[in-house]
This record gives C-alpha cells, structure tokens and sequence, in this order.
C-alpha cells in the first residue's frame, strides 16, 4: 500500500520520510558552487544548475535504481538499511563545471561521465546535452529543421520525406547516446553509492572489487517488470565478453574454449584473479572492458543459480571487520568457503551458461 503525503511524492505505509538535514544541503550547495539548486526525492537531494527537463528524467533514474536495487536484496533475503540522510548528488549542467569538481577532489574526471565518491558519500554526473556527441547531433537536427520550414509543404515530397527520415534517425541516435549515459553510467555509479549505504558495503571497509563492480553491471540495464538485476541480461556487458573471448569487435561468436585463449592473450582473466586480485580493476587497463564484463557474466550466473549462497557470500561480506585489507589469497578463500573450490567443472558450467544467453546486438 503506498500513501500519498504530498503531490508526486509517494511512500510506503509505514515508511516515514527521510528527515531534511538543512546543513548537509547546504554544504552540498557550497561543495556545487554558485547557481545551484536544491531538488529533493524520496531518497536523494540534489544540487542541480540543469533545466527542469532533464532534472526530471534524471531524478526519475534515481528512484528507479534505489528501488530496483531495494528489490534484489529482498528477494536475497538480505537487510536494506534505509539510509538516515537522502544520498547526495550533484547534477552539473556543463561537463567542464563537472570536471572542474573531479579535479577539485582528486579524481579522475577526463574520460567519465560521472562518479560515485566514498571519501565524501556524493555521486557527481553532468547532464548529457553537454556532451560533444550530442551537441553534434542536436546541430544537426537543428539544420533539418530549418531546411524543412524552408521547403514548401505542397512540393518537394521526396525531398521532404528524405528529410523527416534523416531526422528520424538523428534523434533515435541522440535517444541512444542518452540511453547509453543513463545506463552506463547513472545507474552504475547511483547503485555504488546505494549499496555502500544500506549495509551491504561498508565504506572503511575491504569490499572485493569484482563484487562492488559486478554488482554495479547488474543493474546498468532498464528496469523491466521483472526488475533490474534480476535475470536481466545486460547485453552491452554480454557483447563486451564475448568480444574478449574471440578478440573481435561486435563478435558474438564466443565459446568455451576461447576462454583459455583470452586469458592467455590478456583479454580476460581466470576467474581465481578476478575474485582475488582488485588491482585488474584499474581503468587503465587495455581490457578493462573485458574485465567488468566477466565481474558481470560471474554476478549473473551466481544470482541465477546460486542466489542461496550468494546471500551467504553477501552477507559475510558485509559484517567483515573494517580497518584492514585482505589478500588476493583471503578473498579467493572466502569465496570458495561459499561456493566450493573453482575447478573446471565450475568454470565450465559458468561458460556454458553465459554463452547460452542470445546476444542481441545493443543500440548504445
């Protein structure tokens, strides 16, 4: 039963809205710079400079994360600590002020299109109409709107009909490109910081990388009525693997026995270093593509068939002690205290899983 308590703000009977925190809004603003506003969700504030357009959509993101990710962890049957504040984040309306922000903590921004950052609990993103890919396509479709004006409505049908189909496929393009942000980028770095504050990560603690990152796939795809997370097949993640497997853009040929191959070619890792050696996650990497879509395929299959001891494996993670770090050889015991030993009867029914998900070729 959901209780309306003010228009557009729904919540759960029960369920007490999170309390404004005024003097983290106001530091949030301070931290966004001038010309910022704040907007309030059921479970995030944010400091945005964006049109209410696009603030809408993006907020509406938001929810939908916090409430797909809410709904796999009930179906794992593990706690969802609701936060004590709403989740801090910054919406800036130009990639160079979101740049100007990574660089100010540190960061890397060059190259990202947003971020979630522990030290200070915010997730930062800048609002894609910014991004030169589009503001290339918007130009464009600008120009075919003005020749269509200028063409009258009575000649010239072919002309016009050429027209309307070019624009068309602009704007599927630019629905793409935007597409592609949201999921690879706002909703991976929002479940970030959702899980890292209702108990399922802790922020001083150790959290296995291929977990918090594969994890974070997880939940890159739409919601569908089935949920985000929950069987979805995150095909710009499978397409990534069975690229590493063949060593072929577009590629979706992959098969068993590739994996030896890619592993000895450095497309992919055996799935021993993946679970116990966090440093294959450094962006940097050649295959790092390679890298977030095997943490994904390995997340995938576990929660599909063995959703009982992932809750396990989860939830020891989550009550490890903080304060200090764990080796590649610690991490891969733990997780084969849960799962069993890595043989190759394990990895080949992870494979034959994975590479009996159909492949459709993503739009983004």
């Amino acid at each position: 039963m959901l209780v309306c308590v003010s228009p557009g703000i729904l919540w759960a009977a029960g369920d007490e809205p999170i309390p404004i925190n005024h003097n983290a809004e106001r530091e949030l603003l301070s931290a966004a710079g001038n010309g910022f506003y704040i907007k309030r969700t059921d479970h995030f504030v944010v400091a945005y400079n964006t049109d209410s357009e696009n603030l809408y959509d993006f907020i509406s993101r938001l929810e939908a994360t916090y409430n797909s990710t809410q709904r796999f962890l009930k179906v794992l049957d593990i706690p969802f600590d609701r936060p004590r504040n709403r989740l801090e984040v910054i919406f800036f309306s130009q990639r160079n002020e979101f740049l100007r922000y990574a660089d100010e903590l540190g960061t890397p921004g060059e190259g990202a299109a947003g971020f979630y950052y522990s030290k200070t609990n915010r997730a930062a993103f800048f609002d894609t109409a910014s991004l030169p890919q589009l503001v290339a396509v918007d130009k464009e479709i600008q120009t075919i709107r003005r020749s269509l004006r200028n063409l009258p409505k009575r000649k010239n049908k072919k002309q016009r009909d050429e027209l309307d189909t070019q624009m068309r496929l602009l704007r599927n393009r630019r629905n793409n490109l935007v597409e592609s942000f949201n999921q690879l980028v706002v909703q991976h770095e929002v479940t970030h910081q959702i899980f890292y504050n209702c108990g399922l990560h802790t922020r001083d603690g150790d959290n296995p990388k291929w977990v918090v990152e594969g994890l974070a796939c997880l939940f890159e795809p739409p919601p569908s009525a089935d949920g985000a997370g929950l069987g979805v097949i995150n095909q710009y993640r499978l397409l990534n693997f069975h690229e590493a497997l063949t060593g072929i853009a577009g590629e979706a040929g992959g098969r068993i026995d590739h994996f030896e191959k890619a592993v000895r070619a450095g497309r992919l890792v055996s799935l021993q270093e993946l679970i116990g050696d966090k440093r294959i996650f450094d962006v940097r990497r050649a295959n790092i593509d390679g890298v977030y879509a095997e943490a994904w395929s390995l997340m995938h299959y576990l929660q599909r068939f063995r959703r009982d001891d992932l809750s396990v494996y989860l939830t020891v993670l989550a009550k490890r002690p903080t304060g200090r770090g764990y080796t590649p050889e610690q991490e891969l015991m733990q997780f084969e205290h849960v799962f069993g030993p890595i043989t190759e009867d394990f990895e080949r029914r992870w494979l034959k899983y994975v590479l009996s998900l159909r492949v459709k070729i993503p739009k983004i």
